[in-house]
């Protein structure tokens, strides 16, 4: 049990990873122009596109046997929170962010078109959603863990005096 709560945290970890770097970027690549942003996203991405189907796919695959593992507990419904939660971030980088790599992936500088930053636009609130979903799921099973982790009272613990 202990090893599937962590390797489920640390997967929802790695899956942040990606998205969250995409927002940190936000503000630099706001000021690229049509060209260099191109260059950007065709040049240093492709190696995103195997971490994220890894961690997209696999992480709820992992919170679901983490779930079955501590069925009937708090920890069991969040995970299967989270993994709803990947999931969604999955469905969001599926319908926003994917058609824009496609358009990505054929375009020149001389085929972009005049509103290429209604692209850039989308693509950065794909991710941005991706994160924030991800990052909810992490914050939730964190969460429940560190509760879970607490140690309970005794069962008949005195009430603690206070010394004057």
């Amino acid at each position: 049990m202990r090893t599937l709560r962590l390797a489920s945290l640390l997967a929802l970890v790695l899956a942040l990873l990606a998205p969250a770097g995409h927002v940190l970027e936000i503000p630099g690549k706001l000021r690229l122009t049509a060209e260099h942003w191109l260059v950007v996203q065709q040049t240093l991405y492709p190696g995103y596109a195997v971490a994220g189907a890894v961690t997209l796919l696999g992480t709820p695959l992992l919170l679901a046997a983490f779930a079955w593992s501590v069925r009937g507990t708090a920890e069991a419904r969040a995970a299967w929170i989270a993994a709803g939660l990947v999931l969604l971030g999955l469905l969001a980088w599926w319908l926003v962010v994917a058609p824009v790599n496609g358009w990505i992936a054929a375009a020149t500088p001389e085929t972009l078109p005049p509103a290429w930053t209604a692209w850039r636009t989308r693509w950065e609130a794909g991710h941005a959603l991706v994160a924030l979903l991800v990052a909810t799921a992490l914050v939730l099973l964190l969460r429940t863990a560190l509760s879970a982790a607490q140690p309970a009272p005794p069962p008949h613990a005195p009430p603690a005096r206070h010394r004057r």
